[in-house]
């Protein structure tokens, strides 16, 4: 009995002390936590500061950021206000200067400066950016041992280029367009890129209203336009003093031009690469350029003046549609970026590919008034191989059974055309006798000269099945289209 109390106290005080250091241990894990919850308790108050922090500094850098683009804003202000009352100082001393030719207007005075200094000129179209290129001499064309020579780049004429003019800088921008044509498919397209989808008619719109704005505005003489250039001023300003292939030597160097080995057949932005010598900006790439001169397969061909070995301020005229274009594109083989390089489209073919640069000089006086006037599609032209009694003709839609084509001729695709990648479409009104030859044909629409001459070249080999109406062969008029590329 006393041997299970004296076990049962043992018992006791050994779960006393036991229970003991529970409570100690209890007491010790509540200090812990109220020391964590104070710890805690701090994290947040910094956090929450460090939070407040950080907002004040992107609030303090927002108005910093603000702050600058208003300074940045008001400079450009500033900027554009100096450079119009630079301007307006340069008109002002212009002005000046020709009050002290005694005897002299102002547009006397201005004429008669021009033949020493074409500063004050350049100065009032500064915005457009050209470059006075003084009168000379050059060899136009290329020789028949140039690499990539086409044959109607010759032959070689010795040309004279009497009186200066002033060129563009550069090939006329979106941005420049737009201004002065007010035409809003170019409001949303890079400003510095060149104009394109122009046709020939649109250039020459172009000019004319530049020309009326500047004369308004007493820019520019009364007796000078701006205008295309004629194909030997372009060539002249192309070569820059040189006889070589390119502006820069007979290898091609990509410094100088835009073309299908670095400009991956996408426009750029004007002025990106060298100069020629006399400070001509893409002269051999980036966007073809429209000239004023029509269309002729040979430099014998300029209406007697312009000869197998000289030629004097030569341009070719006449009521044709097909114009020129002068210099290589961005999608062009290095080949067909040369001086020399020329393709011809109708005056109202639009090309993502073509463009213009204009030039300043003296009004140009022409026989038929034509280096002005826009050139319609033709409706009648010389196209006409044979003739044939139309009374026997019969429309289309009036036979009881059309002529269907038996032998077809494809006409080849011009290699200059299909190394540019240059697509087209010519529409042939042909005559179909009554034994299905092509008894008369007539070229109605042509994106491309060459187009044209290819199909004329194979038109006549086409053989149809007869028409037949009331039960006889009949000869029938119908149009037949040749497509070049997809479409």
């Amino acid at each position: 009995m006393a041997k299970n109390i004296a076990d049962n106290t043992i018992l006791l005080a050994s779960a006393k002390r036991k229970l003991d250091i529970s409570q100690k241990n209890l007491k010790e894990s509540e200090s812990n936590v109220e020391d964590l919850k104070v710890a805690n308790e701090k994290l947040i108050s910094s956090i929450a500061k460090n939070m407040i922090n950080r907002k004040s500094s992107i609030e303090v850098a927002e108005k910093e950021k603000t702050s600058l683009e208003d300074r940045k804003l008001r400079l450009t202000k500033t900027n554009l206000r100096l450079k119009k009352q630079l301007n307006e100082l340069e008109d002002r001393q212009i002005q000046q200067k020709t009050k002290d030719f005694i005897g002299e207007s102002p547009e006397d005075k201005l004429i008669n400066s021009l033949s020493n200094s074409h500063d004050s000129l350049l100065s009032r179209i500064r915005p457009i950016g050209m470059i006075w290129i003084n009168s000379g001499k050059f060899t136009m064309g290329s020789s028949p041992e140039e690499n990539g020579r086409d044959s109607d780049e010759g032959p070689q004429t010795e040309v004279t280029i009497s009186k200066g003019f002033a060129i563009g800088k550069y090939e006329v921008t979106n941005k420049l367009y737009n201004e002065i044509t007010e035409e809003t498919p170019f409001k949303n397209k890079l400003p510095l890129l060149p104009v394109s989808n122009v046709s020939w008619n649109d250039a020459i719109k172009f000019c004319k209203k530049l020309t009326k704005e500047h004369r308004i505005e007493e820019r520019i003489p009364s007796n000078y336009e701006y205008r295309l250039p004629s194909e030997a001023e372009w060539e002249f300003a192309c070569r820059a003093g040189t006889d070589s292939a390119f502006s820069f030597g007979n290898n091609f160097i990509d410094d100088y031009a835009w073309n299908s080995e670095n400009g991956g057949e996408s426009k750029q932005k004007v002025g990106m690469k060298k100069p020629n010598n006399w400070g001509l900006y893409d002269m051999h790439g980036n966007v073809q350029e429209w000239v004023l001169d029509n269309y002729h397969d040979s430099y014998i061909a300029f209406d007697g003046k312009y000869g197998a070995t000289s030629a004097v301020d030569p341009v070719y005229l006449n009521n044709s549609i097909y114009r020129i274009a002068r210099g290589g594109t961005s999608g062009s083989s290095p080949l067909y970026c040369r001086s020399a390089e020329r393709l011809s489209y109708a005056a109202n073919v639009r090309k993502n590919s073509t463009g213009f640069r204009i030039v300043l000089a003296e009004y140009l006086k022409t026989n038929n008034n034509v280096a002005s006037a826009e050139v319609e599609e033709a409706k009648n032209n010389s196209d006409v191989a044979t003739s044939i009694d139309e009374k026997k003709i019969i429309k289309l839609e009036r036979v009881d059974k059309e002529p269907r084509p038996l032998v077809r001729v494809p006409p080849q695709y011009p290699p200059k055309l299909l190394l540019n990648m240059v697509r087209g479409r010519v529409d042939v009104s042909i005559v179909i006798d009554e034994e299905g030859n092509v008894a008369d044909y007539q070229i109605r629409r042509s994106t491309h000269v060459e187009f044209s001459n290819a199909v004329k070249r194979v038109i006549r080999q086409w053989k149809f099945s007869p028409a037949i109406k009331d039960g006889k062969k009949v000869a029938v008029t119908k149009t037949q289209p040749f497509y070049f590329g997809k479409q």
